[in-house]
């Protein structure tokens, strides 16, 4: 058994309702959110788990960590108006 550490984005939704999302970027259109940080990287963690089930079951290749290349939290300004 392989064990695999995925780099994740979490963030508050936009829209404001209290919920928080978390996207894994070397899944492609795997997203889950939840109410609290904790919740929603439990919620990840289990549909990471479910995303690799399923890739396994049809004989795919299981996405490396990292595969994206290197992440980076950062921030970056501009000037408007």
């Amino acid at each position: 058994m392989q064990t695999l550490s995925y780099p994740v984005l979490l963030y508050a939704d936009p829209d404001g309702d209290g919920m928080y999302i978390v996207e894994v970027p070397d899944l492609p259109g795997l997203a889950t959110e939840a109410p609290s940080i904790e919740e929603a990287l439990t919620n990840a963690r289990e549909a990471i788990g479910l995303y690799l089930e399923e890739v396994q079951a049809r004989g795919d290749h299981v996405p490396q960590p990292g595969s994206h290349g290197p992440m980076m939290l950062s921030s970056v300004t501009v000037c408007v108006g």
